[in-house]
């Protein structure tokens, strides 16, 4: 089996100064990253609301002092009683908060006012723990792939293997695996499986619908090809509604 991991890159920037937030989603957006959503909150409250909510996030950019039921501290310690995995970094103007923070499994702290030097710093501590953990290699006696799954378009099954086609790969990689062990390993990472030989990833599902013949198809599509597949009639209503919960962030 492959190395597992998970694809784009979501990120919560909550501080109850806007042009804080602003600073923060400008220096990302200079980043090197190729698919990632930024969310952003004013206050701790309304970050977990959402989380509570169904919003999930792999980075959490959380200023400590903010008005409301709770401060950024406290919103950590309720989201490491719920085991969430988003990696934290506390935004603070008062260092000795330092210590209460790496009590709850912080990355790293920003001292304010915001510096970008040390905020590029930070982020590239983070962004090598999520490489780490969210790239696939998938091995073979003479070759290897090492891949992001957000990069995978489509996997194929063939009679004792699988076809792993993918962004920028001339011809798909042939891996020896079954289709149940390539559904567990991507099913909560944006991929549904819409029919026994196909699993799709729901961020190049550009259209899914009914012909004339009523046979259901999804088209896949990295801007450079199409992939016309098709989706078992017990699957249409359930790849509707997966591509709603992925549109939502629910995935």
């Amino acid at each position: 089996m492959p190395h597992k991991g998970v694809d784009q890159v979501r990120i919560a920037i909550c501080d109850d100064e806007k042009q804080e937030r602003q600073l923060i989603i400008d220096w990302l957006q200079q980043e090197n990253i190729s698919k990632f959503d930024i969310d952003e909150y004013g206050s701790a409250d309304d970050l977990l609301r959402a989380i509570q909510g169904g919003r999930n996030f792999n980075l959490i950019y959380l200023d400590i002092e903010m008005p409301g039921d709770h401060n950024g501290l406290e919103a950590a310690r309720i989201l490491a009683q719920e085991h969430d995995p988003a990696m934290l970094v506390f935004i603070t103007s008062y260092r000795e908060f330092i210590n209460q923070g790496y009590k709850v499994s912080a990355m790293d702290f920003l001292t304010k006012p915001l510096n970008e030097e040390e905020f590029r710093e930070t982020f590239q501590r983070c962004r090598q723990k999520y490489d780490a953990q969210h790239y696939l290699l998938f091995e073979k006696r003479d070759d290897v792939l090492q891949i992001m799954a957000s990069d995978i378009l489509v996997v194929t099954a063939r009679r004792n293997y699988v076809e792993i086609t993918y962004r920028g790969g001339k011809e798909p990689f042939e891996y020896r695996s079954t289709m149940a062990e390539m559904e567990r390993l991507l099913s909560d990472k944006g991929f549904f499986r819409c029919h026994n030989s196909y699993i799709i990833n729901l961020a190049y599902l550009k259209r899914v619908y009914r012909d004339k013949e009523k046979q259901c198809w999804a088209m896949v599509s990295d801007g450079e090809q199409d992939y016309k597949l098709s989706v078992s009639q017990n699957k249409w209503t359930a790849i509707r509604r997966a591509l709603h919960e992925f549109r939502r962030g629910r995935m």
